[in-house]
């Protein structure tokens, strides 16, 4: 995952790819609702930016398809999700 990381231009661990056999990924890129496909002449597979700002309590708080417009709304996610107090045991 590291080289592929590197590939991307991203430092790990501050993101998580998901990467493994396509019969793995596939439908667990489809769950999440990430559009693909594959360049023909490089092999490569393009697909829609996502990400996911988690709660504290492991749930999904916020997802974004990240654009300029959307950056001041991740930061804004990031601050009350944070903001959040700890979960009860």
């Amino acid at each position: 995952m590291l080289n592929m990381a590197e590939g991307q231009g991203v430092k790990a661990p501050f993101y998580n790819l998901c990467v493994g056999e396509p019969e793995i990924i596939n439908p667990l890129l489809n769950r999440m609702g990430i559009e693909r496909h594959r360049d023909e002449e490089t092999g490569i597979i393009e697909h829609t930016n996502l990400y996911l700002v988690i709660d504290r309590n492991g749930k999904i708080a916020y997802r974004f398809s990240l654009g300029t417009v959307q950056e001041d709304w991740l930061v804004e996610a990031l601050h009350i999700t944070c903001a959040e107090p700890e979960p009860s045991s």
